[in-house]
């Protein structure tokens, strides 16, 4: 895995905070609650059931805030609050993403779409950290680090994660316009990443069932005999021209980009 902001994607999340307006007024006790869960939610000060109950509370908040609450708290009444959320919060989330505990990149994940919904107007920089850094990324190919063979390519995660980071970026796909929005935003922006394309990309190689090849290449007939394969050659030539031409079947991961693509379209 790669390690934590090397590629730069927390200083990306930091650069991009609001800042802090000075006062001598009292702080709410939303900033404060939020402003304590964010701090709840860093992998490098607390225990994994920690992050695991201060993500859950987060969920809470967002799923249960209206809209109009969330922008009118941002925008006019409490501007701390979206510091918290755009540097703190983020930035906690970019390091739980890189967990091996898939309850914790669920929940994670959960958080970003969330974040989404309720102030997508104030994270261009870090939706677009979080979809290459997270979602696309878990969903890409790599070259083994001591193969001889630099055509040779592995998924860089695990099924269970692939499976995790395609169901929240077919949540992103499902949302209204959203495509459209991010080409106009990000695509049609030179200091952008291309994300309306790479998200096609990624979606279209996932939803191919043989790419799945990657995960298996190399394990069958490991464990024949040499007697069995002597006494058998004919059954297992005219076996391996059937399998030659059957079509790959649909895993849960292909069918999940195959509805990513669709939204798209």
């Amino acid at each position: 895995e790669t390690p934590r902001g090397e590629d730069g994607s927390e200083d990306a999340i930091r650069s991009s905070t609001v800042e802090e307006e000075e006062g001598g007024e009292e702080e709410p006790a939303l900033v404060a609650i939020m402003h304590r869960l964010a701090t709840l939610a860093d992998p490098l000060l607390h225990e994994d059931d920690t992050c695991v109950l201060a993500l859950s509370l987060v969920n809470i908040a967002l799923e249960t805030m209206s809209d109009e609450d969330i922008d009118d708290a941002l925008s006019t009444r409490y501007p701390r609050l979206l510091t918290i959320m755009q540097n703190d919060l983020c930035r906690n989330l970019l390091r739980l993403s890189t967990s091996p505990d898939l309850t914790i990149l669920g929940l994670a994940l959960r958080v970003i779409f969330n974040l989404f919904n309720s102030i997508k107007d104030h994270l261009k920089v870090q939706l677009e950290v979080f979809l290459t850094s997270v979602h696309l990324r878990t969903l890409s190919f790599s070259t083994p680090p001591n193969s001889a063979n630099s055509n040779e390519r592995v998924w860089s995660s695990s099924p269970e994660r692939r499976e995790l980071a395609l169901e929240s970026l077919l949540e992103f796909c499902r949302e209204p316009m959203l495509m459209a929005d991010l080409y106009l935003n990000y695509d049609c922006d030179i200091n952008c990443t291309n994300l309306f394309e790479t998200i096609c990309v990624t979606l279209a190689r996932v939803a191919n069932p043989e790419n799945e090849s990657a995960d298996r290449s190399g394990n069958g007939g490991e464990g024949e005999s040499d007697g069995q394969q002597s006494s058998d050659d004919d059954d297992g030539d005219d076996d391996a021209a059937v399998t030659q031409y059957q079509k790959p079947r649909l895993n849960i991961l292909n069918r999940l980009a195959l509805e990513g693509v669709l939204a798209v379209i």
